[in-house]
């Protein structure tokens, strides 16, 4: 992972030299409570005048005050398996779309599960928007036996993650989880909607937006079924893929799809502390049972 920052390049904010009224879309990073561009206050008939010159033979003059622009926001480092922060951000529900992908490993013979894509010559992992109505859990999951033809579960592992315990379980500590163990956005350009309703006015223009997806880590068993058409017509000519992981990472990386190997490399990383800590219990406690019984002996 010490090479996380080379693959990723760092997302930053628009420049401070740049003028608000000339940045597009202004209003979303000022949200709700920003200031209105310099430009539109101008042209505001309530806008607040400040007296001119003391002439009396000239017309009244108004000047207008400038708002100064806001200040830049700082980008934070966060830790070294992540990339920078991204400015504050308000988007409506037609400028962003919410999916679920999934890791999935094959815990009995330590491979991975990778999809390939012959027509365009990728490789990736299973993902795509939720439906409305359901969760991101059972998004991941049917985006996984949709995609590769498997029916996975959930590898439950321990998580760094900020989610918190319910109370009723906060004495036995942190368990092993199925919470998402990385969020990715990725954004696109304006394009033509493909319509779910003719109703123009709810349904406005695609500007562009934000992809954001929550990564999931699954397993299969070791005597998992294939099971054929099992996705949509689009992903017909997808293949299913079990292959060690250094393989499968040069996979990705060949067709530039360096952020899902770091992704998988996490994701094995988990996989393998995970084991190695229950391992180290389960040996603790047989330990523990047996100096008991000798004691008793």
């Amino acid at each position: 992972m010490a090479s996380f920052h080379s693959v990723f390049q760092r997302r930053r904010s628009q420049t401070a030299s740049t003028p608000p009224a000339s940045r597009g879309h202004s209003s979303r990073s000022a949200g709700p409570s920003g200031s209105p561009a310099p430009h539109a206050q101008a042209n505001s008939a309530h806008a607040h005048p400040q007296p001119s010159s003391r002439s009396s033979n000239t017309s009244a003059q108004h000047t207008h005050r400038r708002r100064e622009p806001l200040p830049r926001e700082e980008e934070v480092a966060f830790s070294a398996y992540s990339t920078p922060s991204v400015p504050n951000s308000l988007w409506y529900c037609s400028d962003f779309m919410i999916g679920a992908g999934m890791v999935v490993l094959q815990p009995a013979t330590g491979k991975v599960l990778l999809l390939y894509e012959p027509r365009h010559d990728y490789w990736f992992f299973p993902k795509g928007r939720k439906d409305i109505g359901e969760s991101l859990e059972q998004a991941a999951l049917r985006e996984a036996y949709e995609e590769s033809g498997y029916q996975v579960e959930f590898l439950p592992l321990y998580l760094p993650t900020n989610a918190p315990i319910p109370p009723a379980e906060r004495a036995r500590g942190m368990q092993p989880c199925a919470e998402p163990f990385y969020a990715s956005t990725q954004k696109w350009a304006p394009r033509r909607r493909r319509r779910q309703r003719t109703d123009e006015s709810l349904y406005p223009e695609d500007n562009g937006g934000e992809y954001m997806v929550f990564w999931y880590i699954g397993q299969i068993s070791a005597d998992a079924v294939h099971h054929a058409d099992t996705g949509m017509p689009d992903e017909k000519e997808y293949q299913s893929h079990l292959l060690e992981l250094d393989d499968a990472c040069a996979r990705l990386c060949r067709c530039r799809m360096d952020q899902f190997a770091v992704i998988l490399r996490m994701a094995y990383a988990l996989w393998c502390r995970t084991t190695a800590y229950m391992d180290q219990e389960a040996t603790a406690v047989q330990e523990g049972q047996t100096t008991t019984e000798t004691e008793d002996n």
